[in-house]
């Protein structure tokens, strides 16, 4: 297998198939270096390093990281600098956590970055691009957290990885998004926090404390409520509820009959790895987790005054050609798990590509609990039953915030 396919595939592999991929890489720099390292072997080194940090192996993608960037830099070729600059920030970036941040820049007004005036607040640094639906989908995310938290101390400030600044800027005035941007800057005139912090696969988030220290690296959709959890305090209004929604953590928080993981073919839309029907031969299944209102915080008078709504969904896809199919639904239940309501979303098929599915329903008088739950159906003469959910989610909002 070519190295190149092998850093293709490293997203699926396991942890010794990990390192064996990486030890072919330094081997195979080791060897250029006697004779010319190209610009292409250096992002070929750079790609294989990005994909341990997205599964989460962040001790060996730092370590790796610098590595490279050491193999590199033996070159001492003036057109490989940007290449080692972005290595060496990105080995920075995973080693920061329990440290101070240090962050320069030009804000969008042109004017320098205040970093002091955000001490006292938990911040998130998202580094975005305007062109990069993944960067759209996580803001997504972000904004629900923003709106339950904002009012308890946590704010957002947004890098831009793109060039020029201004679409994005755009984008977040015409969704009302009131954060600080900084430009990326020029690295070579400027303190650049793209380079500073080697960010060249969007979108990355770093969760810095109230005395400005990094709470982690890894803020990302899946693990911010977390984090804000543990900074702040449980969120209420405008977050996701759901525990481990990506499937990063396979099947941990959710009840299934016959679901699994599964992480390649087709890729995940966002992580490592998404939920799989079944792979059983069963032809149903259904996958679920159920939220305690009150156990969450929410008051029981604006329950039972109609004063809540919830939005759900996710993001379905299917197998290639087949017509395996899933739904999402959410179930209303009382104080003794009797059913108040229920709203679902249709039954929903794709070919090979991952679909956004959404929807939002009325909290109903009384609702003490509410169920979220994945079913999976059978269509197709396959000893599998492929129909997938990635980044599922489930949000409680004020109605008067509509």
């Amino acid at each position: 297998m070519l190295l190149r396919d092998r850093v293709r595939l490293l997203i699926g592999a396991d942890p010794t198939q990990q390192q064996q991929t990486i030890d072919l890489m330094k081997t195979f720099l080791l060897a250029r270096s006697e004779k010319v390292i190209r610009a292409e072997d250096a992002r070929l080194a750079a790609a294989a390093c990005q994909a341990i940090e997205r599964v989460g192996n962040l001790e060996l993608a730092a370590s790796t990281y610098g590595d490279f960037a050491e193999l590199v830099a033996r070159q001492e070729d003036e057109s490989l600098a940007e290449e080692v600059a972005m290595l060496e920030g990105a080995a920075r970036r995973l080693t920061l956590s329990g440290k101070p941040l240090e962050l320069q820049g030009t804000t969008s007004a042109g004017t320098p970055l205040d970093w002091s005036a955000y001490r006292g607040k938990v911040i998130l640094v998202i580094f975005l691009s305007a062109d990069s639906s993944s960067c759209l989908d996580e803001k997504r995310y972000v904004e629900a957290a923003f709106r339950g938290y904002r009012d308890r101390g946590f704010d957002v400030l947004v890098v831009c990885t793109d060039p020029e600044h201004e679409a994005l800027q755009k984008l977040l005035d015409e969704e009302e998004c009131p954060w600080g941007l900084i430009q990326r800057g020029d690295p070579e005139t400027a303190f650049s926090p793209v380079t500073r912090l080697g960010v060249t696969d969007t979108p990355v988030s770093i969760l810095v404390d109230k005395e400005g220290v990094v709470a982690s690296v890894r803020a990302n959709r899946h693990r911010l409520g977390q984090l804000l959890d543990q900074q702040i305090g449980p969120p209420l209004y405008g977050v996701n509820l759901l525990k481990n929604g990506g499937f990063e953590a396979g099947l941990s928080n959710w009840k299934t009959e016959h679901a699994t993981t599964r992480s390649l073919n087709p890729s995940p839309h966002n992580g490592a790895t998404y939920l799989f029907g079944s792979k059983d031969g069963s032809r149903t299944g259904y996958t679920s987790q159920q939220i305690d209102l009150v156990g969450r915080g929410f008051p029981e008078d604006e329950i039972d005054t109609g004063a809540l709504s919830v939005d759900f969904g996710g993001w379905q896809a299917g197998l290639e050609d087949q017509r395996d199919s899933g739904m999402i639904e959410v179930i209303m239940k009382d104080s003794s798990q009797a059913e108040l309501a229920r709203k679902d979303l249709g039954w929903f098929y794709s070919n090979h590509r991952w679909v956004l599915q959404e929807g939002s329903a009325t909290v109903a008088t009384g609702t003490r609990f509410i169920e979220y739950g994945f079913h999976a159906k059978y269509y197709d003469d396959s000893r599998n039953m492929d129909a997938y959910l990635d980044d599922a989610y489930l949000m409680v909002k004020s109605r008067s915030d509509e």
